[in-house]
């Protein structure tokens, strides 16, 4: 399993509970690493601030505030069918659209010190 940490631009929480599944087995033997320890905390910490912002769905992809505005031109032209190489697309302030707008449909959660926001 590749390794989750607060540099991603997009977590699959599916991802992390398969994670911390493995980091369980892990700490459970007598030569448990302190590092699995504290990863399998914050693994789980992570899980339940994305259940409460989420309204209970684990199941979802949690975006790096970083890469949000990316995130929102991708959304749109997902829904478009468009891509976004010419006027007036590449005129538009993505960072003014995501943090104005499509935020306000996710809630921030924190990962390590980074904020991911996650779909309400």
């Amino acid at each position: 399993m590749p390794a989750i940490n607060n540099t991603d631009n997009a977590i699959d929480m599916c991802n992390v509970l398969s994670c911390i599944e493995e980091l369980k087995l892990a700490v459970s033997m007598p030569d448990a690493l302190e590092a699995d320890r504290n990863e399998l905390d914050m693994l789980t910490q992570l899980v339940e601030d994305v259940a409460d912002a989420s309204n209970d769905h684990p199941n979802v992809v949690i975006i790096n505030d970083n890469y949000f505005a990316e995130h929102a031109k991708t959304i749109a032209e997902q829904c478009e069918g468009t891509v976004f190489a010419s006027w007036p697309y590449n005129c538009i302030d993505w960072e003014l659209a995501a943090s104005k707008m499509l935020q306000s449909d996710y809630s921030s959660v924190d990962f390590d010190g980074a904020t991911y926001w996650v779909a309400q």
